[in-house]
């Protein structure tokens, strides 16, 4: 398993679509309809994977693809000053990149502990049996304070935290329920997970689309989760306290939650409306049909089945005008092919004719 210039490109083109892909499910309602948790879940999987692992695999069939190929490996080893190419300038910039965004993440983290720690000292402290005196799963304590606009759970932070303004006891029952889901799915490691790709790909701007699609994917499962064991009735009294808690959002805080990673009420309209229209539809109780599935499951390999790779086949170092190991090496992969790689490490293309005068010096080195 390696990681190519190509193979990253390759990796690229694939997100991008399944990101598009997402998105389009997201925001058409005949799709979601359609198509339930259980696959969205999957194809999210496989974004996340797919970007993880931008590499070709033993299975990895290598197509030649000169045509659009080869000008883009020319692009990338392109020398702007003496030895130093354009891959080289972007992988700075990459790496300078990726720290701005990992100080601006440690930035965060640290305000978010600052500001929960003024909240333990000036909220008023109590517990989930408190409220709910049947609750039976872990008694997280909840902290009652005007610092908050909304309902909320900070990352990390096993607390649930509620503004200081008068709630029904079905609405604060729907509450407490809903953020110890989030907090008990460990949904802060995904969230916290997904900051790390952003950091990693803060260059590529589907990486900030896809963020926010698994944050509405989050609220959707937890809705599904406390959802499952109501009845219909509840369930629609349960989408009523999304639409009051929202309704007695406070407006003003001193705090730029919008700043926090957390799992919170205080959304635009268009989420939550998203949220409701999906939960009317009934999809939580529901699950996509195997043969759909199994056709997700096919794209998780056919993700991974094709990489194109320059050619430069006809090129003149093939003409026998170089020494001995004067430009590289040739590569005997495991399946039985024989391919020709420079010596800054470039795999040129497939060789096909082994007994070309050009290559008799070359070094055969087994993969």
């Amino acid at each position: 398993m390696s990681i190519t210039i190509t193979s990253m490109f390759i990796a690229l083109m694939t997100s991008t679509f399944l990101i598009l892909l997402l998105n389009y499910i997201l925001s058409n309602k005949r799709c979601y309809k359609k198509l339930r948790l259980d696959f969205l879940s999957i194809l999210i999987f496989i974004i996340i994977l797919r970007l993880c692992f931008p590499s070709e695999f033993f299975y990895t069939i290598t197509i030649e693809a000169p045509f659009f190929m080869n000008p883009i490996i020319t692009f990338f080893k392109l020398k702007v000053i003496k030895e130093i190419t354009v891959f080289n300038i972007l992988t700075i910039i990459w790496i300078i990149g990726c720290m701005h965004k990992l100080k601006q993440l440690y930035c965060q983290i640290k305000q978010t502990n600052h500001l929960f720690e003024y909240i333990k000292k000036s909220s008023n402290q109590m517990k989930i049996s408190d409220f709910l005196p049947n609750y039976i799963d872990k008694d997280y304590p909840v902290f009652l304070t005007n610092l908050v606009p909304s309902p909320m759970v900070l990352l990390f932070k096993k607390a649930i935290l509620v503004p200081n303004i008068k709630y029904t006891e079905i609405e604060i029952s729907n509450i407490l329920h809903h953020e110890a889901t989030h907090l008990n799915q460990c949904d802060a490691l995904i969230k916290r997970f997904i900051q790390i790709l952003v950091i990693l790909y803060w260059w590529f701007p589907l990486i900030y689309i896809l963020e926010k699609q698994i944050d509405l994917f989050l609220e959707m499962r937890i809705d599904s989760k406390v959802s499952k064991k109501m009845t219909k009735k509840e369930s629609l009294i349960y989408l009523k306290t999304l639409l009051s808690v929202k309704s007695k959002t406070l407006e003003n805080n001193i705090f730029p939650f919008s700043q926090i990673s957390s799992f919170t009420i205080f959304e635009n309209k268009n989420i939550l409306k998203f949220r409701i229209e999906y939960f009317l539809e009934g999809n939580f109780k529901y699950k996509t049909k195997k043969s759909i599935l199994f056709l997700l499951f096919i794209l998780l390999i056919s993700t991974n089945l094709v990489i194109f790779e320059p050619s430069y086949n006809n090129e003149p170092f093939l003409e026998g005008t170089y020494e001995a190991d004067s430009f590289g090496h040739i590569l005997h992969k495991k399946d039985g092919t024989f391919w020709l790689v420079l010596n800054d490490g470039t795999i040129s293309g497939e060789i096909t004719n082994l007994k070309d005068s050009g290559l008799s010096n070359l070094k055969i080195i087994e993969e």
